[in-house]
Protein backbone atom coordinates (compact mmCIF):
# COMPACT_ATOMS: atom_id res chain seq x y z
CA UNK A 1 0.00 0.00 0.00
CA UNK A 2 2.96 2.50 1.00
CA UNK A 3 4.09 1.70 -2.56
CA UNK A 4 0.76 3.11 -3.93
CA UNK A 5 1.16 6.07 -2.03
CA UNK A 6 4.30 6.87 -2.59
CA UNK A 7 3.75 6.72 -6.36
CA UNK A 8 0.82 8.98 -6.05
CA UNK A 9 -1.78 6.70 -7.04
CA UNK A 10 -3.58 7.24 -3.79
CA UNK A 11 -3.49 9.88 -1.47
CA UNK A 12 -3.01 9.58 2.02
CA UNK A 13 -7.13 9.74 2.98
CA UNK A 14 -7.35 6.76 0.75
CA UNK A 15 -4.56 4.92 1.96
CA UNK A 16 -6.19 5.25 5.47
CA UNK A 17 -9.59 3.57 4.57
CA UNK A 18 -7.59 0.78 2.49
CA UNK A 19 -5.23 0.19 5.66
CA UNK A 20 -8.40 0.63 8.00
CA UNK A 21 -10.60 -1.73 5.73
CA UNK A 22 -8.05 -4.74 5.40
CA UNK A 23 -7.11 -4.18 9.64
CA UNK A 24 -11.03 -5.09 9.68
CA UNK A 25 -11.01 -7.85 7.35
CA UNK A 26 -8.46 -9.46 9.21
CA UNK A 27 -9.57 -8.37 12.79
CA UNK A 28 -13.07 -10.87 11.57
CA UNK A 29 -11.04 -13.52 10.28
CA UNK A 30 -8.86 -13.61 13.77
CA UNK A 31 -11.83 -13.49 15.50
CA UNK A 32 -13.79 -15.53 13.68
CA UNK A 33 -16.98 -13.40 13.17
CA UNK A 34 -19.32 -12.96 10.58
CA UNK A 35 -17.56 -11.09 7.44
CA UNK A 36 -19.62 -8.57 5.82
CA UNK A 37 -20.47 -9.35 2.37
CA UNK A 38 -17.69 -7.44 0.24
CA UNK A 39 -14.79 -6.20 0.35
CA UNK A 40 -16.79 -3.17 -0.87
CA UNK A 41 -18.29 -3.19 2.35
CA UNK A 42 -15.54 -2.83 4.56
CA UNK A 43 -13.91 -0.43 2.38
CA UNK A 44 -16.93 2.07 2.65
CA UNK A 45 -17.17 1.80 6.15
CA UNK A 46 -13.99 3.75 6.11
CA UNK A 47 -14.10 6.27 2.37
CA UNK A 48 -17.45 6.87 1.11
CA UNK A 49 -17.55 6.11 -2.48
CA UNK A 50 -20.42 4.80 -4.89
CA UNK A 51 -20.08 1.36 -6.22
CA UNK A 52 -18.85 2.21 -10.06
CA UNK A 53 -16.27 4.37 -8.80
CA UNK A 54 -15.28 1.51 -6.36
CA UNK A 55 -14.93 -0.86 -9.34
CA UNK A 56 -13.00 1.76 -11.62
CA UNK A 57 -10.52 3.27 -8.95
CA UNK A 58 -10.17 1.25 -5.82
CA UNK A 59 -11.32 -2.69 -6.44
CA UNK A 60 -7.94 -3.81 -8.14
CA UNK A 61 -5.37 -2.32 -5.86
CA UNK A 62 -7.86 -3.48 -2.56
CA UNK A 63 -7.88 -6.84 -3.79
CA UNK A 64 -4.70 -7.25 -4.33
CA UNK A 65 -3.87 -6.22 -0.86
CA UNK A 66 -6.50 -8.37 0.54
CA UNK A 67 -4.86 -11.38 -1.27
CA UNK A 68 -1.68 -10.11 0.21
CA UNK A 69 -2.98 -9.88 3.55
CA UNK A 70 -4.79 -13.17 3.20
CA UNK A 71 -1.25 -14.66 2.43
CA UNK A 72 0.31 -13.07 5.50
CA UNK A 73 -2.63 -13.99 7.80
CA UNK A 74 -2.48 -17.78 6.62
CA UNK A 75 1.27 -18.00 6.75
CA UNK A 76 1.16 -16.49 10.41
CA UNK A 77 -1.54 -19.25 11.47
CA UNK A 78 0.02 -21.87 9.83
CA UNK A 79 3.28 -20.93 11.87
CA UNK A 80 1.17 -21.15 15.45
CA UNK A 81 -0.16 -24.89 15.22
Amino acid sequence: MLNYFVKGKINKEEAESIYLAIRDIINDWYYGVETKDSIYDYFTAHHQVEKEEYLKSYRTKVEYLVRLARDEFANYLLKEI
